[in-house]
C-alpha cells in the first residue's frame, strides 16, 4: 500500500517510489534519503526528481580543499597541467563536496584540454553537468564543451553546447 500521490513500480531486483507530489522539505543538514525514509520503507529506493543533482545536499568549507584548489591553480599557471590535474582530481574526490568541487571540475577540465586530453576534457565536463547543473559554472563548462567537440570535428554537437552556453550567461551578464 502506497501513500497518497505515489505508485510502486516494481522490478526484479528493486522497490521503487516514484513521488508525484512535490519533494520533502528538507533541513540544511538532512538528505533527500533522510526526508523521504519513512514513505517507502526500509528496503525501497525512493526517487525524487530535483532541478539539480546535488541540489540538496550540503556543500562544506575544507581548508585542505582550499589548499589543493588553490596549489592546482598555481601549477596550472606555471603550466604544469598534469599536476594540477591531479590535485583537482583530489578536490573533487572529497566527500560531501566541498566549496571548491565546482571550481576543480572545471579546472581539471581545462588543464585537461591543454594536455590535449579531449576525450578525457569531455568526459570530466558531461560529469560536472549532469552533477552541478545549476552552478555559475555551467555556461563556462557548456562553452568549454563546445570548444572541446569542434577539436575532435564534431562541430554539430560543439555548435549545440556553445548555443546552450549562450543561453546560460544570465541577461546582462558576460562569460568570464
Amino acid at each position: 500500500c502506497q501513500p497518497p500521490g505515489h505508485s510502486a513500480v516494481a522490478d526484479h531486483r528493486h522497490h521503487f517510489a516514484f513521488s508525484a507530489l512535490q519533494p520533502p522539505a528538507l533541513s540544511q543538514t538532512q538528505s533527500g534519503a533522510d526526508a523521504v525514509r519513512g514513505v517507502a520503507g526500509p528496503e525501497s529506493v525512493v526517487l525524487t526528481l530535483v532541478p539539480a543533482a546535488r541540489s540538496q545536499e550540503t556543500v562544506r568549507y575544507s581548508d585542505e580543499a582550499e589548499r589543493l584548489f588553490m596549489k592546482g591553480v598555481e601549477l596550472y599557471r606555471q603550466e604544469d597541467f598534469q599536476q594540477s590535474v591531479d590535485l583537482f582530481e583530489r578536490v573533487l574526490r572529497m566527500s560531501p563536496p566541498v566549496h571548491r568541487s565546482t571550481g576543480a571540475a572545471v579546472m581539471k577540465a581545462k588543464a585537461l584540454l591543454q594536455l590535449d586530453q579531449n576525450l578525457e576534457a569531455a568526459r570530466t565536463l558531461k560529469e560536472f553537468l549532469t552533477t552541478f547543473p545549476g552552478s555559475s559554472y555551467a555556461a563556462d563548462a557548456e562553452y568549454m564543451l563546445g570548444l572541446t567537440y569542434a577539436r575532435v570535428r564534431r562541430y554539430d554537437i560543439a555548435l549545440e553546447a556553445l548555443l546552450l552556453a549562450r543561453r546560460l550567461i544570465p541577461p546582462g551578464g558576460s562569460p568570464r
